[in-house]
């Protein structure tokens, strides 16, 4: 190509043109339902997450919100040694905090409570059916510090 030819412009459908089998999928016939149908998952394809989800707790701060790299940033640095896998935080202020084993995540959560930029954080394990929605909540920790309690000898 000489020097003063500009190259050609390509097409977006050019760019994402399947070009090797290896990146060709295919996808399943459904049958039509009638509409108001009700759609049911397969139990099989419902349980093929729960592994990820049973090593990943829930967060969320009460009345703030922290910008995700503010989250990230804190995150990986005091848990990541703990075996923090991914950090994702939803709109509604929801955070899933994935970690290699579901043990590293019970000392992380054992450890707590936690501070997250002087703001507390109220962090649970997840458990099958929980419901991303605050309204839901309906207790919530309480960190206490009582100083002069004396302590038993």
């Amino acid at each position: 190509m000489a020097a003063d030819q500009k190259p050609q412009p390509v097409s977006w459908a050019e760019k994402v043109r399947v070009s090797h089998s290896d990146n060709r999928c295919s996808l399943e016939q459904l049958s039509h339902k009638p509409a108001g149908s009700v759609l049911t998952i397969p139990k099989d394809m419902v349980l093929a997450d729960v592994d990820t989800w049973k090593r990943s707790m829930i967060g969320f701060f009460v009345s703030y919100k922290m910008p995700y790299h503010a989250v990230l940033s804190i995150a990986n640095r005091v848990w990541k040694a703990h075996g923090l896998e991914k950090v994702t935080v939803l709109d509604n202020g929801f955070m899933v905090f994935r970690f290699i084993s579901e043990e590293s995540m019970g000392e992380v959560l054992a450890r707590g409570p936690w501070l997250f930029g002087g703001k507390p954080i109220l962090l649970q394990k997840w458990q099958p059916g929980f419901q991303f929605d605050r309204n839901k909540i309906r207790t919530l920790p309480v960190w206490a510090r009582l100083h002069g309690l004396p302590l038993p000898q």
